[in-house]
């Protein structure tokens, strides 16, 4: 693969529009070799027989194929208890040619997934009788433990539970219609998450993991990398309640505004 020389993302010259049924395992193997980006439109991880879809390679698919997507929130539960807040959302995504739906999928997220209701917290800044979800070593050699948020910290992550399941449904639709699960899988990011072993000693971060994290706002960030840490800078000037949100989105990671630099706002989050 290694050989392959990428075309721009922009000319797309590779059209899926009308292709051939039995050309189709090729040119979307073309299409994934030539126009897709690792980090961008797929993700991969170690021991995983396939790439794992992005929305971002599915918007590419989509446009390859002259395909519209049309999300309809199915079910949602969204209660305001200040004290047990929940929210729930339940996304059914359909897939047009032109006037035509063309197939369906569904895709739910909500606020109990580790995502969404958990941080990472200092050893020492955990009550005794608090209940935990598993521990890491930080790359300061320091134990953290994984707690449930505060009601209040839960209401702040109701957008990116809808998002989340509006993503997931849009993703898989676009394997389904496309036949590109010969090719990717979906989401195995969360899969690794959710069966990850709640005794940890040492947990990674990935620079997809943190893009991940950090959906909806890649076009507004950049990130940078160390041996030690990784530096998330913003590209343009951003709002406070942007500020906010990715502070607390990276607070989940050990990152912290890096006080440093001057002149622009920048994250500094470890990689261990």
């Amino acid at each position: 693969m290694s050989d392959v020389q990428p075309v721009r993302r922009t000319d797309l010259d590779l059209q899926l529009v009308d292709v051939d049924p039995t050309q189709l395992p090729k040119v979307l193997r073309d299409f994934y070799l030539k126009v897709m980006r690792k980090g961008i439109d797929y993700s991969t991880l170690p021991g995983t027989p396939k790439p794992s879809l992005r929305k971002e390679g599915a918007e590419l698919l989509s446009k390859g194929f002259g395909y519209h997507a049309i999300p309809t929130i199915i079910t949602k539960e969204e209660r305001f208890d200040p004290e047990a807040p929940f929210f729930s959302y339940v996304v059914k995504c359909s897939i047009y040619k032109g006037e035509q739906v063309i197939g369906e999928a569904f895709g739910a997220a909500n606020s109990k997934e580790l995502q969404f209701g958990y941080k990472w917290v200092a050893e020492e800044k955990v009550q005794k009788d608090t209940k935990t979800y598993g521990e890491r070593v930080n790359d300061r050699g320091k134990k953290e433990l994984r707690v449930a948020l505060e009601p209040w910290e839960v209401f702040s992550k109701q957008n990116q539970i809808l998002k989340m399941a509006d993503k997931r449904a849009f993703v898989a639709a676009i394997l389904r219609v496309t036949g590109a699960s010969r090719i990717f899988t979906q989401d195995l990011e969360e899969e690794a998450e959710s069966q990850a072993t709640t005794n940890q000693a040492t947990e990674t971060l990935t620079k997809d993991e943190l893009w991940y994290a950090l959906h909806g706002y890649q076009d507004i960030l950049e990130i940078k990398e160390t041996p030690t840490h990784f530096f998330i800078e913003a590209k343009a000037p951003l709002i406070l309640t942007q500020i906010q949100e990715i502070t607390r989105i990276l607070q989940d990671f050990g990152g912290e505004i890096d006080t440093s630099v001057s002149g622009h706002k920048t994250w500094k989050v470890p990689r261990i």
